[in-house]
């Protein structure tokens, strides 16, 4: 069995891939007030490290009650966080109401094209190191919550070569059922041009 090590990815995690590529794509003069974007955590941090490696601001709405090690390390990474109570205040709205006052650009963690094509990088990069080491995977598990990575990663095997069963692993039910997902679009940038700066995870052999 082969695994992908994405914990050593810049910010310990994927989503820096989909966050970069999105902010890479934006028109800078267009959003003079940055970047926005709701998190808990990790995409949190990916924005926020993505937005300051191109020079850009952001602003991070996250819970109050988020673990105070990644706000922190959110704010270590450039970004503004931005509290609000999860329970009485709604996320989006507090984000999107950000972006029409500082005229800056809204960053989902999942629901984009430029982001899905940007977590689509961990496939391609799996696929080509599988074959490095004269590896054909005949089955492709991805983890999926919102659905950005395993609609990523799906483009980026089927460009290359489609293993015989490919499947997503939900963290929740702990099962396994057919890739699909409603943010998978024909319109999504291939993986193979999405821009990036991100590390190249080792692919790992575990038993």
């Amino acid at each position: 069995m082969l695994l992908k090590a994405e914990n050593l990815q810049r910010v310990g995690a994927f989503k820096f891939r989909g966050a970069y590529n999105k902010i890479a794509q934006l028109d800078e003069a267009a959003y003079p007030g940055g970047v926005v974007a709701c998190s808990s955590g990790n995409h949190a941090q990916g924005v926020a490290a993505a937005a300051t490696l191109r020079g850009l601001k952001s602003a991070i709405v996250m819970p109050a009650d988020a673990p105070r090690l990644k706000i922190e390390r959110t704010k270590a990474f450039g970004g503004e966080v931005v509290t609000y109570d999860r329970v009485k205040e709604d996320r989006d709205a507090i984000a999107r109401k950000i972006c029409q006052t500082r005229s800056a650009a809204y960053v989902h963690p999942f629901d984009d094209k430029d982001v899905i094509a940007g977590q689509g990088t961990v496939g391609a990069e799996m696929m080509e190191q599988a074959a490095a080491i004269g590896a054909t995977p005949d089955l492709v598990l991805v983890g999926a919550s919102g659905g950005g990575l395993i609609s990523g990663v799906a483009i980026a095997v089927k460009e290359r070569a489609p293993p015989r069963k490919s499947g997503a692993s939900s963290r929740r039910a702990l099962t396994i059922w057919p890739a699909r997902s409603a943010t998978a679009s024909a319109s999504a940038m291939p993986p193979s041009r999405a821009r990036s700066a991100t590390r190249c995870s080792p692919l790992r052999r575990v038993k």
